[in-house]
């Protein structure tokens, strides 16, 4: 069997972090194993958010200076991420997450998944399956998303 990067992560999650988010254990970083689950949570609020279209969601969980680079390569900054679920620009109908993981770096915490969503972008399908990655970091004591990455898995 090929272990690739991801497969890695994973197997190291499931068999480093879950232990510890069920025994509560702590980082030497300082970080509680609670804040795996917090994120993990705040990411399903957000799957939530984003089928109801619900900006506010996003305006409370990103930072000030997040960005966003989406799965053609281009980025955008907080606002315009948020106006385009607030305007209708994008919608979105499922979005269901997977094969998720998180790692604890430094100060903040790496969120993996994988995520099957039906939306469209301007009046365009933009539905399939997408690998996110999502950086949480904590900023006046609330857990917050600096930055994600959308990336297309695409069909063999």
């Amino acid at each position: 069997m090929k272990l690739t990067t991801a497969k890695l992560i994973t197997i190291y999650s499931l068999f480093l972090c879950f232990p510890r988010i069920v025994n509560g254990a702590s980082t030497p970083a300082g970080i509680p194993d609670k804040a795996i689950t917090d994120v993990i949570e705040m990411e399903a609020t957000l799957a939530k958010a984003c089928v109801a279209g619900n900006a506010e969601a996003y305006a409370v969980a990103l930072a000030d200076d997040f960005i966003g680079i989406n799965s053609d390569g281009t980025s955008e900054a907080k606002k315009p991420y948020i106006d385009e679920l607030r305007s209708g620009t994008f919608e979105c109908s499922r979005y269901e997450a997977r094969s998720v993981s998180c790692q604890k770096v430094g100060e903040g915490i790496v969120y993996h998944a994988i995520i099957s969503q039906t939306a469209t972008w301007n009046g365009t399908d933009c539905s399939g399956q997408y690998r996110l990655t999502s950086v949480w970091v904590i900023r006046s004591g609330q857990w917050v998303c600096i930055c994600n990455q959308w990336t297309t898995i695409q069909k063999p």
